[in-house]
């Protein structure tokens, strides 16, 4: 599974990343928005970094095959 998840709002992605790197998730700051995104992601492991990005605010979320 694919999942992209956009940060509208400023985030420190330092620090969003180093929560996510364990679980192989990048992470790529435009200024404007912030993404964090990994194309082979388990469906066990999605929870697990969805409630690590909830501690940075509003997102949108998108999962794929």
């Amino acid at each position: 599974m694919r999942i992209c998840i956009t940060f509208q709002q400023k985030v420190n992605s330092r620090e969003l990343y180093e929560e996510l790197k364990d679980f192989k998730v990048n992470v790529t700051d435009l200024e404007t928005e912030v993404y964090a995104y990994r194309n082979d992601i388990s469906l066990i492991e999605i929870p697990q970094v969805l409630v690590i990005c909830d501690k940075y605010g509003l997102y949108d979320i998108s999962i794929t095959k």
